[in-house]
């Protein structure tokens, strides 16, 4: 009995202790194995390292899935005569739900892509800005290519699923948060690559980076979007006063949707034609031969305004050309994966 009446004397005062340490203590230690994000932005070379990641990885599971579901699937230019790859046959047939790992994946990717960039745009710039790790120019260039990238993924979702949700901050985004309005989405977007129009630098720096000549390709597309859903007289009564008259002063009339189109239609063709006027001095052009186009030899060529840049005999998933490996030339020949075209 006195063994016993010690031993819970015993864990009565190694609980007290225990309860009087304090777990902030505990909890306050330093991970030896991973450096902290920012402690590595020590230079512009550091900081364009966090942009060229979003030329690859985020667009992993979109570029694998959705691109051929929704292009050549969806054209009927695909057909699949395998079980296995059943989803190319669903997609072909209009037959897909929102089950299909080609809709789950592809979405993910895309917001992959958004909150990839949020990062680079809320956080990495910011720092470098005030820390004086490059110059302010750099920077906001930097921001430019973040901001294209979010404006593409954007454009995408919206072509795709129509309403989706803004996500502006990845670390606060509330896990249920609501769809957001077309127009507010693509009017999202515009503005997006409208900052990167006028950050980007006009020719690039490295081979297969974007630039201005990119971004007003980019926002031609944008525009013309916007202008076809005012075309259809899709545009909520409140848009003008909620988001035009915020982002433009011109003294027009937005009322009605026809001059609402006719807005964005006009800007359309002046993004086209600052993009064609530019693309000489920056280096893009067109190639002589259009099937050079897609010749490896090729890569990133006078044509190409933006490109996935894959990886070859990389060992990090998500950078390599998966098409190239579900598509390659000699499966097709040899029937591993039943397909016609």
């Amino acid at each position: 009995m006195m063994i016993t009446k010690n031993i819970y004397k015993f864990f009565c005062v190694v609980s007290i202790v225990c309860g009087c340490m304090s777990c902030d203590d505990y909890l306050d230690t330093t991970n030896e194995r991973i450096v902290p994000a920012h402690e590595q932005l020590t230079s512009l070379k550091a900081l364009k390292a966090t942009t060229a990641s979003l030329y690859a990885q985020p667009w992993y599971y979109f570029h694998k899935q959705r691109f051929i579901m929704l292009g050549d699937a969806r054209a009927n230019n695909l057909f699949n005569s395998n079980a296995a790859l059943g989803e190319l046959n669903a997609q072909s047939t209009l037959n897909e739900d929102k089950q299909n790992a080609s809709i789950l994946y592809s979405w993910g990717s895309l917001y992959n892509v958004v909150t990839q960039a949020c990062y680079v745009i809320n956080d990495y710039v910011p720092y470098c800005i005030e820390n004086n790790i490059c110059t302010e120019a750099d920077a906001l260039a930097c921001a430019g290519e973040a901001r294209f990238m979010r404006a593409l993924a954007y454009w995408f979702l919206v072509v795709y699923w129509h309403d989706v949700p803004i996500v502006n901050d990845p670390v606060a985004q509330s896990p249920t948060a609501y769809a957001n309005r077309f127009e507010d989405v693509l009017q999202y977007a515009i503005c997006d690559a409208e900052f990167a129009a006028k950050w980007l630098p006009v020719s690039q720096s490295d081979k297969g980076r974007v630039t201005r000549v990119s971004a007003y390709g980019l926002l031609s597309r944008l525009y013309l979007t916007a202008g076809a859903w005012g075309k259809g007289e899709h545009y909520s009564s409140d848009f003008k006063q909620r988001v035009l008259d915020k982002y433009y002063h011109d003294d027009i009339d937005y009322s009605s949707s026809t001059t609402l189109a006719e807005f964005y239609y006009a800007k359309s063709a002046a993004a086209a034609r600052q993009c064609i006027a530019e693309a000489p001095s920056a280096g893009y052009g067109m190639m002589d031969d259009y099937e050079q186009i897609f010749r490896v030899q090729n890569n990133n060529c006078s044509e190409v305004l933006f490109a996935i840049q894959t990886v070859a005999s990389s060992t990090s998933y998500g950078l390599g050309n998966e098409l190239q490996g579900m598509f390659c030339y000699d499966r097709c020949i040899n029937k591993n994966y039943g397909m016609t075209y």
